[in-house]
């Protein structure tokens, strides 16, 4: 079977009940995961009503397969006497505008797209009473049913080989404005590119070419949907900002990208690198899970080319490749095993982006919250304690352990520990509070390590210098993960407020 028209299915899902489903950690909220999961793919068996009939020009002959928006035929163009792949739209397509629009606009992006490595466009009717689109037809099955019957590659050169074609007919489109963002091996179509009376088939008798660009997205002129809380994208090759709004890409071709990475780590292992048994698992596994590494599922490989699919699956866009030219060079370099660009870490990348993250805003709330209620109880405790203790007070030091102990209380751990309730509840103002509160009792606890306690000086009245060290350092060092949490907390909610 070739040629398959193979969009992803659609659910009208608000986006911010989706983001909290997801982002839970993989628990449903209500029969929400009974929905997605009913988008979960399920047999692609089409019936061929319309075999044997002719629409225009085309007499169609039987169905190559099928998606959410229409049927796609082997048919034979009458006029020029050749098979052509014709697509057809499904029924509820034609009265929905929206779901129209999307396929004309398929036609109108994939028409003004010519390379080998992307099938082509040869005619396109959208107006007349049955709208179709007349594509290439392709003599092999498609990367999917290839990986169906094989598992996956016998030899990684082959994956390379295949993966860099993918890649530089990717950049061509990218370079005309046009992003697919619906990359899947579905839509990797395979024509045979030697005799075609040769039986073994193996990957590399396959020439590559990249079918259905109906979700794809121009540079220039986005092609948004009316409906904002359309979901769009096929789970487990959708990279984590066409999930999470948060995440945010100056880069339209990272996303592609990352769908790459997942298409060649499929093909050398046998399983994506991020899977789950629920539509909800994978959505949450794309945001926040692990993927797994090539090397541990396929020794093989060389370690270059674990870098360079490592680097795809990044999470943050910034810190992929930033343009499929520059990932087919690599590729074409790691198959002649000459030195790559990719690193293993990238480590500034990766901070800055965990820096970035919604999770951040509710960490930093509830540290600060647990610090200064452990500071405060330390204090209380001091305070209340201290006369049963072997220090000799005079009325002097007493009243100085008071005062001492209503300014803190007052001015920085009760405000402090306020400011972290109000993060937690993502208050825009509440990490600022703490953070400057917090920068502000940084001298002074440095000052007590340097010169003596600069607060509650009696309570360490016959203490060694090594204990009063321990304490100021354990406040030095909690003050200053508080301060850096609150940091990323300002930059994570300025991140989200962007995204919308």
């Amino acid at each position: 079977m070739t040629n398959p028209a193979d969009e992803p299915s659609e659910t009208d899902l608000d986006d911010n009940d989706l983001g909290e489903c997801v982002s839970v950690g993989g628990e449903p909220l209500g029969d929400l995961e009974k929905q997605l999961d009913q988008l979960w793919p399920k047999s692609t068996e089409v019936r061929s009503p319309l075999a044997g009939r002719r629409i225009a020009h085309y007499d169609l002959k039987r169905v190559l397969g099928s998606g959410a928006f229409g049927v796609v035929y082997l048919a034979v163009d009458t006029r020029l006497g050749r098979e052509v792949a014709l697509k057809l739209p499904r029924p509820e397509v034609l009265v929905d505008a929206d779901k129209r629009a999307r396929f004309a606009a398929e036609a109108s992006l994939a028409a003004r797209l010519d390379h080998t490595g992307i099938v082509p466009i040869y005619h396109a009717d959208l107006d007349g009473p049955a709208p179709y689109i007349a594509s290439g037809f392709c003599d092999g099955p498609d990367l999917a049913e290839w990986l169906e019957e094989h598992g996956r590659v016998t030899s990684w050169e082959e994956a390379v080989e295949l993966l860099a074609k993918v890649a530089e007919a990717l950049h061509y489109a990218h370079a005309q404005g046009v992003h697919h963002r619906d990359l899947k091996p579905a839509n990797i179509l395979l024509t045979l590119a030697t005799d075609p009376s040769n039986k073994a088939k193996a990957l590399g008798d396959y020439e590559p070419r990249i079918a259905d660009f109906g979700l794809s997205k121009l540079a220039d002129a986005s092609l948004t949907d009316t409906r904002s809380s359309l979901l769009v994208g096929t789970p487990l090759y959708m990279a984590p900002e066409q999930i999470d709004k948060t995440i945010g890409s100056d880069s339209p071709a990272a996303t592609d990208i990352y769908s790459l990475g997942v298409i060649l780590f499929e093909l050398l292992t046998g399983q994506t690198p991020i899977g789950g048994e629920s539509y909800v698992e994978v959505l949450d596994g794309i945001r926040t899970g692990r993927a797994a590494r090539l090397r541990t599922l396929n020794t093989a490989c060389p370690r270059d080319l674990e870098r360079i699919c490592s680097r795809c699956l990044e999470k943050n866009p910034a810190a992929r490749y930033q343009s499929a030219q520059v990932l087919a060079g690599e590729l074409r370099r790691c198959l002649k095993g000459e030195s790559i660009e990719a690193k293993s870490q990238r480590v500034l990348s990766r901070i800055g982006y965990w820096c970035r993250r919604p999770a951040r805003v509710a960490e930093a709330g509830w540290f600060t919250l647990w610090v200064q209620a452990i500071w405060m109880v330390w204090v209380v405790g001091t305070d209340t304690f201290i006369g049963f203790s072997d220090v000799e007070l005079t009325e002097g030091d007493w009243w100085l352990i008071q005062r001492d102990t209503l300014f803190a209380l007052s001015t920085v751990h009760v405000p402090m520990a306020y400011s972290g309730w109000q993060t937690t509840k993502g208050k825009r103002w509440a990490p600022w509070v703490s953070a400057i509160l917090t920068a502000i009792m940084m001298p002074g606890l440095f000052a007590s390590i340097a010169t003596g306690p600069v607060f509650f000086a009696p309570v360490y009245k016959g203490s060694t210098s090594w204990f009063v060290f321990a304490v100021y350092f354990m406040l030095i060092t909690c003050f200053t993960i508080q301060i850096a949490y609150n940091v990323c907390a300002v930059l994570a909610i300025r991140k989200r407020r962007a995204a919308r």
